[in-house]
């Protein structure tokens, strides 16, 4: 009966501390000492996307119309997209956009994976900043305005946005999902305004070149290994609100479930790849990781245990 009893508190306080204490933990010391970025005029940098796609002919043409509407000197903006494989007709749609646009840049992979093409990729380039994007989303158009100015900090090593969910067939988990991103926004905010957020927006990514560190083992989460090592390096990772970032869903439930699982397994393997956020006493860092991400995660756990 005591075991049972213990049980019930911790599990109570697991949830209590992850959806409540932290966050609030977080906002109030955003309050007391905030550390608002230090912003100068610096000369424009340019930005490459990356991006990975795999039978994305339903969304292609979206994502690289809404890459030619940028507010931002052509000159300085480059696109290159990694075609793992696809059957369908994204490589088309994809070269039919090369021929009109230069800096739309197209390799052909055999499946070897999101993670791989897109580092691989960024490894070739020279752009001071690089984007990591998804398919199936748009930014919008003015985007860079408020990204770049960020980078002129140099403690900024990275750049995420606020998540605008869009899923066509509104279901009651689509309005959940939507609420979620608006509370995570506001948590991101508070990391940020303390020093830096661990939670990537991994539909959009803008870093910093050179202040990542690459992985070495593709079965890792890319997204999460760009945040975590972003901090572990010393830089932040700004939240910016001024990016916004829409997100179509077409997915089936059943591929959506596939997905949500496969990140699941990676980001567990990627949390308890790094020697200090292994533990939460090592590092800020890696605080912040067990208190925003790993327990969150694994709240399914005590859960189960109040029901």
């Amino acid at each position: 009966m005591i075991v049972l009893e213990i049980l019930f508190w911790l599990s109570l306080f697991w949830l209590t501390y992850v959806f409540a204490l932290y966050p609030l933990g977080m906002a109030i010391a955003a309050k007391i000492r905030p550390r608002p970025l230090k912003i100068v005029d610096a000369p424009l940098p340019r930005v490459a996307f990356v991006m990975a796609a795999y039978n994305e002919e339903k969304v292609i043409a979206t994502r690289i119309e809404n890459y030619l509407e940028l507010d931002y000197p052509r000159e300085l903006l480059e696109f290159h997209i990694g075609s793992d494989g696809s059957s369908d007709r994204t490589d088309e749609i994809i070269q039919s956009y090369i021929d009109r646009d230069p800096s739309i840049k197209l390799r052909r992979y055999s499946r070897v994976g999101k993670t791989r093409i897109v580092y691989e990729i960024a490894e070739e380039l020279d752009a001071e900043i690089i984007a990591f994007t998804d398919a199936d989303i748009v930014i919008n158009s003015d985007a860079l305005r408020h990204v770049i100015p960020c980078f002129s900090d140099p403690d900024v090593g990275g750049v995420v946005g606020h998540i605008a969910f869009i899923d066509e067939r509104k279901t009651a988990g689509s309005l959940g999902e939507r609420k979620f991103t608006d509370l995570e926004s506001h948590l991101k905010r508070s990391e940020s305004l303390v020093w830096t957020t661990v939670s990537p927006t991994g539909l959009c990514f803008v870093v910093r070149r050179g202040a990542y560190t690459p992985l070495e083992n593709y079965k890792l989460s890319d997204d999460l290994n760009l945040v975590i090592t972003i901090a572990l390096n010393g830089y932040r990772v700004w939240f910016e609100e001024g990016m916004l970032i829409t997100e179509v869903n077409y997915r089936t439930l059943e591929s959506e479930t596939r997905r949500r699982l496969r990140m699941g397994q990676q980001s567990m393997a990627t949390y308890l790849s790094y020697h200090k956020t292994r533990m939460p006493w090592r590092s800020l860092v890696g605080f912040q990781v067990w208190s925003h991400k790993l327990l969150r995660n694994l709240a399914g756990v005590p859960s189960v245990v109040l029901l």
